[in-house]
């Protein structure tokens, strides 16, 4: 499919640092000719990734530390492509929540807990 018209309008939702210093997650918004887009902006921290301790469907890939076994040093997944459902935020977002939240309010819960792990207040 070719998109035209082609352009992003970004909502910007602030973070506030315990150090005092501030800042921005930006929930990105597509506009095309045929649809409206709406981006998850993870920004590939990798905290997710070492918090999977208390997440039953995801016991089988750590080794009691909380660390998933296929976080690599600098924060890539190994198993990308073929990754458990629980890690892909927009499959499970379709397949369980969609008639439940809107994508806009799923990507901010999902988001309110990445800044809690990362010791952040989101500020919405």
């Amino acid at each position: 499919m070719i998109l035209y018209n082609f352009m992003r309008f970004v909502n910007v939702w602030v973070i506030k640092h315990e150090k005092n210093f501030f800042c921005c997650k930006i929930m990105v918004y597509v506009y095309t000719k045929y649809r409206i887009f709406i981006v998850f902006p993870c920004d590939g921290c990798g905290i997710c990734c070492r918090n999977i301790s208390d997440i039953p469907l995801l016991a089988f890939f750590h080794n009691g530390n909380g660390v998933c076994i296929y976080l690599t040093k600098d924060n890539k997944c190994m198993v990308y492509d073929k990754r458990p459902e629980i890690c892909r935020i927009d499959t499970i977002f379709e397949k369980y929540y969609k008639n439940i939240y809107s994508k806009e309010e799923f990507y901010k819960l999902n988001l309110e807990i990445c800044a809690k792990l990362k010791g952040e207040r989101l500020c919405i």
